[in-house]
């Protein structure tokens, strides 16, 4: 009966809506509509725009980007690699009857490596990293286990190597440049190797990190053997603006601002270690070893390196507690007050200097940025070409009267002058992603030991970058491979894999 009187209620409203005056409205409006000369011509350019937008290169091109699977997979490079691929699986069951590929201690390689990697010379370095990478290929891969997971800043760095190896075909001397483009690729290597060592392996990683430290307070125990002897370093002092500076430490390296490069990495695992430790004994030995090695940077008396120190310090003291952010920035502050103010009398020079600008290496760096900036301009896309011998071909050109150079004093425009804008802005997006994915890793629930490495890892990328506005510190290729190795371990420990 309800059912009933609701068709009829419908129905009547239906008859009384066909029989308004709103309706008649309507009706004609709609009529109106159709027969306009405004729906003609808006379906006129419809149909305009179409064919228009089908006759465009964006449409080619989108139809294009709709069949690069197919030309993908009809390409010689797929076909290579899916040889490659298939060579490699139908080695499997042989590589798995190695007994020395079964039972090589796949973890323990890049710990090796970075305890001995600063007292190597560069070209033994890479010729161990590409061994060691064959060997953990083979090792995986004999053991029937699949590399992974691939983060964006592997295909990030990937691009940047492709543009790199342009820079190289268009340099003005490519055979030199060749073998820059070759210690990129170690570069790479070891960032991969380590990050998939320590993502398989998690339980080395606080050996690896050991080890790291290690190495560094070996380093830092010969540069303070030169400054307690008084080794003449006079060629990197201003006599002049530093009349109390008698010796810059150097230890290993050839420059004591490329040791200090090395430092910071080294220092930033040590206080990871020092924050992370839960036993007394461990703690006292971090605390040793990284106070040495934060001593010998002092006494680099490179402003660059004290600068980047004191990076690592905020970073890694603000995502140690960032409850407790402020107060330990403060705390920070104080001390750091104090040493630059009451400390000895050459620290307050130095320091002073850096705020001052009076040093005669200021001034100098100013005028070699000048030069490479011009030399940055004239040579936009591509570069000069890779490597210091590039440099110093081109580089007379540009320069101010008096200001020769073996490298543009800033990675920045090195980059841009080797390799062009492109390369430049591709380095950057990759350190964005790796910044992004160890400070995500550093705030997140894991344990506090993976959690500080990967917040060491960002303090040290974000200081070295700081530190590479005023120094080239791929000058120095151990160097360079401290801060990857650190990267690495530090991309493995946000990955979150507690060790067994």
């Amino acid at each position: 009966m309800e059912h009933r009187t609701g068709g009829i209620l419908l129905s009547g409203w239906q008859e009384a809506w066909r029989g308004s005056l709103l309706h008649k409205l309507w009706a004609f409006l709609g009529l109106a509509w159709k027969e306009s000369i405004f729906r003609s011509l808006l379906l006129a350019g419809g149909n305009f725009s179409m064919r228009a937008a089908q006759g465009s290169i964006f449409y080619r091109l989108y139809l294009g980007t709709r069949s690069l699977p197919a030309y993908w997979r009809d390409s010689a490079t797929y076909r290579l690699v899916s040889w490659v691929g298939a060579r490699a699986s139908a080695q499997q069951p042989i590589l798995a009857g190695s007994l020395f590929l079964q039972k090589a201690p796949l973890e323990r390689l890049p710990v090796y490596l970075a305890l001995l990697f600063p007292f190597l010379s560069t070209p033994t370095l890479t010729i161990l990293v590409f061994l060691g990478v064959l060997l953990f290929l083979l090792g995986r891969l004999a053991r029937g286990e699949r590399l992974g997971p691939f983060r964006l800043p592997y295909t990030l760095f990937l691009l940047f190597l492709a543009f790199m190896a342009m820079a190289t075909a268009a340099s003005v001397l490519p055979r030199a440049s060749l073998l820059s483009f070759v210690l990129w690729v170690t570069y790479g290597l070891l960032f991969a190797w380590t990050a998939q060592t320590f993502t398989f392996y998690p339980q080395a990683l606080r050996t690896g990190l050991w080890a790291f430290l290690g190495g560094a307070f070996l380093v830092a125990v010969i540069a303070l053997l030169q400054g307690w002897v008084g080794v003449d370093t006079s060629r990197w002092i201003d006599i002049d603006a530093n009349p109390g500076l008698r010796t810059r430490v150097f230890s290993v390296f050839d420059d004591p601002n490329m040791l200090a490069a090395y430092l910071i990495p080294t220092q930033a695992a040590g206080l990871v270690l020092l924050l992370s430790e839960r036993a007394v004994w461990a703690k006292g030995c971090a605390l040793l070893l990284t106070g040495t090695v934060l001593a010998a940077q002092i006494e680099t008396f490179s402003r660059g390196g004290w600068v980047a120190t004191l990076v690592v310090l905020v970073i890694l003291g603000g995502l140690w507690k960032p409850r407790y952010a402020l107060f330990i920035w403060g705390a920070m502050a104080l001390l750091v007050f104090g040493l630059f103010t009451l400390g000895p009398s050459a620290i307050q020079v130095r320091f002073q200097s850096l705020l001052g600008g009076g040093d005669t290496s200021i001034q100098y760096r100013f005028a070699i940025w000048q030069g490479a900036w011009q030399m940055a301009k004239a040579h936009l896309w591509t570069g000069v070409g890779l490597g210091p011998a590039a440099f110093a071909l081109t580089y007379p050109a540009y320069m101010l009267a008096g200001t020769l150079a073996a490298h543009a004093h800033n990675i920045y425009l090195e980059l841009w002058v080797e390799a062009g804008l492109p390369a430049l802005l591709l380095f950057l997006v990759f350190a964005a992603s790796m910044a992004v994915l160890l400070l995500r890793g550093s705030l997140r629930p894991l344990p506090l030991s993976q959690r500080l490495a990967a917040a060491g890892a960002l303090a040290a990328l974000v200081g070295l970058l700081v530190e590479g506005m005023v120094d080239n510190i791929w000058f120095s290729p151990r160097s360079a491979m401290a801060l990857w190795w650190l990267l690495g371990a530090g991309l493995a420990a946000q990955e979150g894999k507690v060790p067994s």
